[in-house]
C-alpha cells in the first residue's frame, strides 16, 4: 500500500515537474528548507528516486501523483 501524501508532500512532487525534471537533491533540500531531507526520506523510494550524481527524479508513481496534484484527476 502506498503512503498517503499531504499537501506539502504533493507539492514537493509538483516541484520536480516545475524544475523541468532537472531537480537535484541539494536544490530540493534548499528549496524545502528546513524540512527538505525529511520530505525526501518519506518520498523515496515510492515517489522519488535519488541518483548517485545528485539528481532527483520522479518514479512512475510519483509522476502519476504529481500530475494529479498539478492538473487534477484525469
Amino acid at each position: 500500500m502506498k503512503p498517503t501524501l499531504n499537501e506539502i508532500e504533493l507539492q514537493s512532487l509538483v516541484y520536480i515537474i516545475n524544475t523541468d525534471h532537472s531537480a537535484t537533491i541539494i536544490g530540493f533540500d534548499d528549496d524545502h528548507d528546513p524540512i527538505g531531507p525529511m520530505l525526501r526520506q518519506k518520498l523515496v523510494p515510492v515517489y522519488l528516486k535519488e541518483y548517485s550524481d545528485g539528481r532527483l527524479r520522479l518514479t512512475e508513481d510519483g509522476m502519476e501523483r504529481a500530475m494529479e496534484a498539478k492538473y487534477g484527476r484525469r
